[in-house]
């Protein structure tokens, strides 16, 4: 087993320390994972409620891999019940190298009041011109309803789940993290500029310029892992 691939196993871990610590993983549910190499094969957080443990004390041996239509390959725990999330954007989207679903406070709550998450504050225009919702609260347990929300999402780096959580999709997990914790930002913003008035979102002009954050800005994903790493140790 190579060395690169037990440093993935480890971030992969430290991903769930991380979201946990920043509070968009809360009461030990959500997942992220990882497209491996071969591009067939996906590296994910094993269901941790039948083993009694939290994202604090996940090890790499918690870890499992599936393919592309969520099939259990290897791993000692099953993938989780809402696998298809992941499997079904990593098959409709060959560009994405990481998947996070969660169940973010505020952006849940901004699908329950009707109001669209908006490219607002400084990284809020990686959702230009706003984050698509995919209409249903359910459960995520078909390959079929997996890539529906991938499809619903789109070239988009997140969807909401109306009423439920949230994905993201990058080219890689410090990113795919990153998108995840900017939308639960986001949403604040807007719960909070609500209350004063009527949420503006950026200009087409800013969020278009060479200056505006975007996603492949190392500091929109260095920045928050490293606060969030520092904070873990």
């Amino acid at each position: 087993m190579s060395q690169d691939f037990e440093g993935l196993k480890q971030k992969l871990v430290l991903a769930h320390k991380i979201m946990a610590a920043a509070g968009v993983l809360q009461m030990n549910l959500g997942h992220a994972s990882v497209r491996l190499p071969e591009g067939d094969r996906v590296l994910i957080l094993g269901h941790l409620h039948d083993v009694g443990k939290v994202f604090e004390t996940a090890s790499v041996d918690d870890l499992s891999i599936m393919d592309l239509d969520g099939n259990h390959l290897d791993g000692d725990l099953e993938p989780p019940g809402e696998r298809y999330i992941h499997s079904g954007i990593y098959r409709l989207r060959p560009d994405v190298g990481a998947v996070v679903h969660a169940h973010p406070f505020s952006a849940v709550a901004c699908t329950i009041a009707g109001q669209d998450i908006l490219p607002v504050g400084h990284w809020g225009t990686v959702f230009a011109p706003k984050v698509p919702v995919y209409p249903s609260s359910e459960q995520i347990e078909s390959q079929e309803m997996g890539e529906d929300i991938a499809r619903v999402m789109g070239d988009a780096p997140a969807v909401l789940l109306s009423h439920h959580g949230a994905a993201s999709a990058a080219k890689f997990l410090e990113q795919a993290v990153a998108v995840m914790l900017s939308l639960e930002h986001a949403a604040k913003l807007i719960a909070e500029a609500s209350k004063m008035g009527t949420p503006i979102p950026l200009p087409r002009e800013q969020i278009d310029s060479d200056m505006a954050v975007n996603l492949d800005r190392p500091s929109f994903w260095q920045n928050p892992w490293a606060f969030w790493s520092s904070k873990i140790a």
